[in-house]
């Protein structure tokens, strides 16, 4: 008998600063209980009208700081100082154009524009910053602009957004467990990896065997650069383990790593 796969849902938006908090947790889901569940990804916008002058970007700020100390995942707490669009849904529209046109290449965008948003402190919101992302990740550039072009990636997007005020989501991340009877259960905000067990249990009404952890450096060759707490929570090491391991790699040639905003990201070599 064939095993009924959960339906999981990461509602999201790529500016959140929570969402790329929550990146380890959810890889150790997908890694873990790949054969139990399928993922997908619904997209929203925290802001959709431009912000006030009086906007406190500092307060946000601390809140990207504390972000990056709860989690351990790199990034620029300052982003938001840098930040020259006052909205957050182009960046979704980005990625749901990406997604008509190369939907294998859908999640390594997103990816991307997480990373060049939160990381690299470029404005994603912006055209032309969007393009140059499509193009590294292999998406066709005259077929991503045709899609933002025609509306067809913004009527996608706001689809999304629907979706996800109907299922109740206020906020990103959330995340919704459904099994084959329709039975849902929700996890919102930044949660630790046990959240997400107890929901899979609630599902399903049985407690879910995890798969062995993955090889560090498959893992790295097939989702790299990866931070090394994504590594770390998908194989079950503490942190500190896992960089004096991801070194050993190193040194062996088999992994390179960068050092971006206060941590590692590694990519196979």
């Amino acid at each position: 008998m064939s095993r009924e796969l959960v339906v999981v849902t990461h509602y999201t938006d790529p500016w959140s600063v929570w969402c790329w908090a929550l990146e380890p947790q959810l890889l150790r889901l997908r890694e873990r209980h790949a054969d139990r569940i399928q993922f997908q990804v619904r997209l929203g916008a925290i802001l959709e009208t431009p912000v006030p002058v009086d906007f406190p970007r500092q307060e946000i700020a601390r809140m990207f700081a504390a972000a990056r100390r709860q989690s351990s995942m790199p990034l620029d707490p300052e982003v938001v100082l840098k930040k020259l669009s006052g909205t957050t849904s182009r960046a979704g529209i980005a990625a749901k154009a990406a997604q008509l046109v190369a939907p294998e290449r859908f999640e390594t965008y997103l990816r991307r524009l997480r990373m060049a948003a939160l990381v690299d402190g470029e404005d994603i919101e912006i055209l032309e910053v969007q393009e140059k992302l499509a193009t590294e990740c292999g998406v066709d550039a005259s077929g991503f602009r045709e899609a933002i072009e025609t509306d067809e990636a913004t009527r996608e997007f706001y689809g999304d957004q629907a979706e996800g005020r109907l299922k109740g989501v206020t906020g990103f991340p959330t995340v919704v467990f459904r099994n084959a009877q329709g039975v849902e259960v929700g996890v919102s905000g930044f949660q630790p990896t046990e959240a997400f067990e107890a929901a899979l249990l609630r599902v399903t009404g049985a407690r879910q065997v995890d798969e062995p952890p993955p090889d560090a450096l498959d893992l790295v060759k097939r989702r790299g650069p990866l931070a090394t707490v994504e590594i770390a929570e998908t194989c079950d090491w503490l942190e500190d383990v896992a960089t004096v391991r991801l070194l050993e790699l190193e040194r062996a040639g088999k992994l390179s790593r960068e050092t971006r905003c206060g941590g590692y990201f590694w990519r196979a070599t």
